[in-house]
């Protein structure tokens, strides 16, 4: 009797060794399935982070901005390969909300031929971030022999209170804040973006450049204007990405125009890539993918000094910055 139930033993644990081995590779090989079939997933949606090199295509400041291309064996870009029908409406006689405005500077491109426009997204409570950016990189007479120009887009609160009149007040001191009537949300945001362009095209159409990004950001205008737009050579780049990015003027009445036909999205620059996707229109990378950054860069005066942009800074640490990199750039090789 033992000697039949170490056999029997024997036997069924040889029997279960060999299902348990069955069964983990059955299930190996459905993993690697499952893991295969979400790579060619992954690689096939235009959500997904990736950089494609030399496809004209720049990353940007959300996980969720990127769009996706594909070189031929010629290394020439091929067809955008997004999803964007959904957003296409195929509606060219679509108008845009006509949004009044509430404080407007009409006059603000005519008492100058400025050579690039900084459109730069606010709200009315942060009155300290745009006193920092006026000391810094948004002052408008900061280049010798090119003149910026600086305005901070606004939409209005949804509770009343005093700060309306405050932000009257500072429009009225400094002659560089622009407001509609929409509400100032995140969702929102395309519309203000939608706002700047629609002043540039109604009151700057000539303007070379256009700049749009956000108030937490750390722009160094003088290396964004000598270095990669060249005030002597005619308009030809455009430089994208999520926090900051700068087009030549005529595509500002474009992306206007073409945005009538595309459903809005809150992902104001998401928007934009779309109505640039539309018009044919290929970003171009900048000479350094280091020019353009969608955050904080650890400082150092010589590394701020080669850059375009930074983000996520307060209005006190903006200044610092700036001051020091004002102080010690000539030191920079």
């Amino acid at each position: 009797m033992p000697l039949r139930i170490r056999r029997f033993c024997s036997s069924w644990l040889k029997l279960n060794t060999k299902c348990l081995l069955c069964h983990g590779i059955v299930s190996g090989f459905v993993t690697l399935a499952f893991l295969f079939f979400m790579l060619l997933t992954i690689n096939n949606c235009s959500w997904f982070p990736k950089r494609f090199d030399n496809t004209g295509i720049i990353p940007t400041g959300n996980p969720f901005h990127y769009l996706k291309g594909q070189k031929n064996d010629s290394g020439q870009r091929k067809n955008l390969e997004i999803s964007l029908n959904s957003q296409i409406t195929g509606n060219p006689d679509k108008t845009l909300p006509d949004y009044i405005y509430i404080i407007n500077e009409p006059n603000k491109c005519r008492v100058s031929r400025p050579f690039l426009i900084l459109l730069i997204a606010v709200q009315a409570w942060q009155s300290e971030a745009r006193q920092a950016i006026r000391q810094t990189w948004g002052k408008e007479d900061l280049l010798h022999g090119v003149q910026t120009l600086r305005l901070f887009l606004l939409g209005t609160d949804a509770a009343p209170n005093n700060a309306q009149q405050a932000l009257v007040d500072e429009s009225q001191k400094y002659r560089d804040i622009i407001q509609q009537d929409f509400l100032d949300t995140y969702n929102n945001l395309t519309l203000k973006t939608l706002m700047g362009l629609k002043w540039v095209t109604t009151y700057c159409p000539q303007i070379p450049y256009v700049m749009k990004t956000d108030s937490d950001m750390f722009v160094n205008t003088e290396y964004l204007v000598n270095k990669l737009l060249l005030p002597d050579q005619p308009p030809r780049k455009n430089y994208f990405t999520g926090t900051g990015y700068v087009f030549s003027g005529d595509l500002a009445e474009k992306i206007l125009k073409v945005s009538a036909s595309i459903k809005l999205l809150h992902l104001e620059d998401v928007f934009v890539g779309i109505c640039l996707y539309k018009l044919g229109v290929s970003p171009v990378p900048p000479p350094k993918d280091s020019d353009f950054n969608h955050w904080k860069r650890s400082y150092s005066h010589c590394l701020y000094n080669q850059i375009v942009t930074s983000h996520q800074f307060e209005p006190k640490e903006l200044i610092a910055y700036w001051d020091n990199l004002q102080e010690h750039k000539h030191t920079c090789v």
